[in-house]
């Protein structure tokens, strides 16, 4: 769907706020620093230009494109204060919990051990427990499935873990594909099979992120657009029934 609309027009004089001088690298690099490896491959200046770029693309109410100079600035500083909240001031791309010690396999993917939060460390990051450890367990987190087919991405409620990470002869137990699993991952948190089909048709990419989920954590223009498709088009924090990009709009930057 179309972002909701602010009511302002477009600066015909700001169309990209990274060409034009707004959103510079110096500037990005002095909010965005992040702690982890991780983090400072997936969190990139390019990645964040490329993402507002795909996003405007596609909609007439535009990131960082609407109003005056400082409209475009505070529009700009909110979604980046949300980002570093949500992402802890962009070290992490997946849900930890959901994540612990994920392994990237001889087949170029990537494989995640999910952790029931009863069993999860947060302080050191472990799990004492196989998510998998009973005969039948299956993983099922995040799948919605009143939600498919138009309103979201297929998803199966008994994900079951895979017998042998490729490459990896000694991880037999407890992981399974990361992209068998729609958990929280982006530049603003999304989740749920719904979401991902939502962000996809957001960034113009149909239905591409159901079947390719972890891209969100593993390319900057998906990480970073997915953080748009909820700032512009999902968030109700603060004053229900409207967007964040709405409320800073308005100079409500409590409201986003």
């Amino acid at each position: 769907p179309p972002a909701p609309k602010s009511g302002f027009r477009q600066n015909e004089e700001i169309l990209d706020p990274c060409q034009a001088g707004i959103m510079t690298e110096e500037a990005f690099n002095q909010v965005v620093q992040p702690s982890s490896e991780e983090g400072r491959a997936l969190y990139t200046y390019d990645g964040f230009c490329q993402a507002i770029n795909q996003f405007n693309k596609y909609h007439d109410e535009k990131f960082a494109g609407m109003g005056t100079e400082i409209n475009i600035r505070a529009d700009l500083a909110a979604f980046l204060a949300h980002a570093a909240t949500d992402t802890y001031n962009f070290s992490v791309t997946r849900e930890e919990m959901h994540c612990v010690d994920p392994v990237a396999g001889s087949d170029g993917q990537t494989y995640c051990k999910p952790c029931k939060e009863e069993h999860y460390n947060f302080e050191s990051k472990s799990c004492s427990q196989d998510y998998f450890a009973g005969e039948d367990s299956s993983y099922s987190e995040y799948c919605d499935l009143t939600r498919q087919g138009s309103m979201g991405c297929m998803c199966d409620k008994s994900v079951r873990p895979v017998s042998l990470v490729p490459g990896h002869a000694d991880l037999t137990t407890g992981y399974m594909s990361a992209d068998d699993a729609y958990l929280t991952r982006g530049s603003i948190e999304l989740k749920w099979n719904y979401d991902y089909l939502g962000a996809s048709m957001s960034m113009g990419d149909g239905e591409y992120l159901c079947e390719n989920p972890d891209l969100v954590a593993t390319s900057p223009r998906h990480a970073w657009g997915a953080g748009l498709y909820k700032y512009m088009e999902k968030m109700i924090f603060g004053t229900q029934g409207t967007s964040a990009h709405k409320q800073v709009m308005k100079e409500n930057f409590g409201g986003s």
